[in-house]
């Protein structure tokens, strides 16, 4: 009798993994045919078949339409408010929120992966792991330039969200049912990937939505509520293993994975809103609502002239003609192939990627080295040093709308030179044995770490957004309509990719050669560089 009980339960586990696995399937088939679909209809192929007998699919997933379209159909289904900047805020932090709380879900799992379903000998785990750790940053690395391209080139921000969602899908499915070392880094690659793209369109889309004097205020709001992913997901992953089983992981997955996706196929961001509204207005059946439905639609603020690409709709006439303290290419400057390499040079770019590169290093330092010493010195477990990085990213969840407004309001000098002068005592204190047997100093001297790479971060990415801004209304032909946003945002994550890399190793090889609080000093003295370059570069 128990063998029946025992066959029969795994027949249903067969069959409700056989339903995943095609329900994944399906939904990555579904958003590949509609994207190369809409983007033969973009490229304006003749070939292409329009939708004439899915109107309500095609208007519920609002592509980028035709003037032919929309001049014969109506508007897409609740375009207020799925276009409607709250709610484009929304679908975009709890997609940031999934990412990283998928790629925490499955940290506690993998050496259970390794060692369980791989079978794996011991000497092997070590490096396994490490190669599958390694295979997301290499990911996220090539991956981020080239999305960077895409986006502000011919790829819209929707297609480039919904081409993350099928990678974080196929990423889902690898590591559901991969059963050797090759199928999980293809699944941690995909992952890597997946999230570059999500990050940097979901900022670019953040920065279309946003105006600039709030934009510090949206990027603290979505920290926040990001780093509860970090922050919940690996204790959550660990205990969904250990009660319910290795496939009920997945489950957890798969249940948020389909609310991001129908979050995603309703939201449209401000480009394809703008664009309906336009072609409809062009048509002779739906002229009256040009000025009545644009002004609901985006506001008395972002209504614009129909001359003007996208991103210059917020900008005055006398703004799109000021000129650059640091001297921007002319209006009629050829477009480049890469147009941020242009902007590179400015001084202030320059420190914000240091700021940046610090942050990641820092991040990176204390992931290496902290768990080790307070293993050293406390005796503490991997759980109980894990419960220490709360310490550290409790301040992005409490503080990180604080400081966005605080970035606003002075600028990001300010903040930024503030942030990374705070890490300076707080790292350089850890390099002294007394306080780092003061369990609660520690705690204290992490969480004002927290603190300070929060304000250090969000300034850092709020000047070279308006960087980015300033040299775009100079020159919209350089830049094309979209800006170079996404080439930032890629820039960004390539950046801290590398401080990522570049922080354990640095932190770990000095620390076995100089001793920990040797390398705790060298690492205070790079945030003091960061706020004196941040203080004397970055515009107020």
């Amino acid at each position: 009798m128990a063998a029946i009980f025992r066959h029969q339960s795994e027949s249903c586990r067969n069959s409700s993994i056989s339903q995943i696995a095609s329900s994944c399937i399906s939904a990555l088939l579904l958003l590949v045919s509609t994207y190369l679909e809409v983007a033969c209809h973009h490229r304006g192929r003749p070939n292409w078949v329009p939708l004439q007998k899915r109107t309500s699919l095609e208007l519920f997933l609002a592509p980028i339409p035709s003037r032919s379209f929309i001049m014969n159909k109506k508007l897409p289904w609740g375009l207020h408010w799925r276009s409607s900047k709250y709610f484009i805020l929304i679908v975009v932090i709890i997609s940031l929120f999934l990412d990283l709380f998928l790629y925490g879900l499955i940290v506690p799992v993998l050496p259970f992966i390794l060692k369980d379903r791989l079978h794996l000998p011991a000497d092997r785990l070590q490096i396994s792991a490490s190669i599958l750790l390694a295979s997301h940053a290499v990911a996220t690395f090539f991956t981020a330039p080239l999305i960077g391209l895409s986006i502000d080139g011919s790829m819209s921000r929707r297609h480039g969200f919904l081409l993350g969602l099928v990678v974080t899908l196929g990423a889902t499915v690898f590591l559901c049912f991969g059963n050797s070392l090759w199928q999980l880094i293809i699944a941690r690659l995909l992952q890597g990937a997946s999230a570059a793209i999500v990050w940097i369109v979901g900022l670019a889309i953040v920065t279309d939505t946003v105006p600039q004097d709030h934009l510090g205020k949206a990027l603290g709001t979505v920290y926040s509520a990001t780093t509860l992913g970090a922050l919940l997901s690996p204790t959550i992953g660990g205990l969904v293993y250990t009660k319910f089983g290795y496939y009920s992981v997945y489950y957890l997955a798969g249940a948020l994975l389909s609310v991001d996706i129908v979050l995603r196929m309703i939201v449209i961001d401000k480009e394809e809103a703008i664009t309906f509204v336009d072609c409809a207005a062009a048509g002779p059946q739906l002229a009256p609502m040009e000025t009545g439905e644009r002004s609901l639609l985006l506001g008395p603020a972002e209504t614009c002239r129909p001359d003007e690409p996208p991103r210059l709709m917020q900008h005055d006439e006398e703004e799109r003609h000021q000129t650059s303290k640091s001297g921007a290419v002319r209006f009629g400057s050829p477009k480049h192939c890469c147009p941020i390499i242009t902007i590179l040079p400015d001084p202030r770019l320059l420190a914000a990627t240091f700021v940046t590169f610090t942050h990641a290093c820092l991040v990176g330092m204390f992931n290496a080295t902290l768990p080790i010493h307070v293993q050293k010195v406390f005796g503490m477990s991997s759980l109980e040093s894990g419960l220490l990085f709360i310490a550290i990213e409790l301040p992005y969840v409490f503080c990180g709308p604080a400081i966005g407004w605080y970035v606003d309001y002075a600028g990001p000098r300010g903040p930024a030179s503030l942030g990374s002068l705070l890490l300076v005592p707080s790292i350089f204190l850890l390099r002294f044995p007394k306080i780092m047997q003061d369990l609660p100093f520690l705690i204290f001297l992490l969480a004002l770490s927290g603190t300070g790479l929060s304000a250090a971060s969000s300034s850092a990415f709020v000047q070279a957004n308006k960087i980015g801004r300033e040299r775009h209304v100079e020159n919209p032909i350089l830049f094309g309509s979209k800006g170079p946003y996404g080439q930032l945002y890629a820039l960004n994550n390539i950046l801290y990719s590398l401080g990522m890399t570049v922080g354990p190793l640095v932190a770990g090889a000095l620390s076995n050669c100089f001793g920990y609080g040797n390398a705790m000093a060298v690492m205070a003295l790079q945030a003091l560089l960061a706020a004196i370059i941040s203080r004397t570069w970055m515009e107020r």
